[in-house]
């Protein structure tokens, strides 16, 4: 399945107030509730317009070294599985369609997760 921009997004439930910065760093914690599995969560860029910096989509803020617990909902295969990944990445979707630099403004950056344990 896919990332769903208008279904439940991930929420924020700790602030420390570090912007994150790879495993040596403290970053943000978030809470994602969604009825996909561990594989389709870890999908790169699955998190789409979810990324610090995005212009567009969601933009919630996740940033590489962000920690996210995902729950597996009740329409899921696991109800209630949790898993603990961290953003691995960040990255920029740039639209083939608009390749121009005045696109740049509007471009979105999807959020990438580890694995997870």
């Amino acid at each position: 399945m896919a990332f769903n921009e208008s279904g439940p997004l991930p929420r924020k439930i700790w602030d420390t107030g570090i912007r994150g910065g790879g495993s040596s760093a403290a970053g943000n914690g978030w809470l994602y509730r969604s009825s996909d599995a561990n594989a389709a969560v870890t999908a790169t860029g699955y998190l789409a317009g979810c990324g610090v910096g995005s212009k567009s989509g969601p933009q919630i803020g996740m940033a590489i070294g962000d920690v996210v617990l995902c729950v597996e909902s009740s329409a899921g295969a696991s109800p209630g599985k949790l898993t603990m990944h961290t953003v691995t990445a960040s990255t920029a979707a740039i639209s083939n369609a608009s390749p121009l630099p005045s696109s740049a403004f509007h471009q979105r950056f999807n959020a990438s997760l580890s694995t997870g344990t």
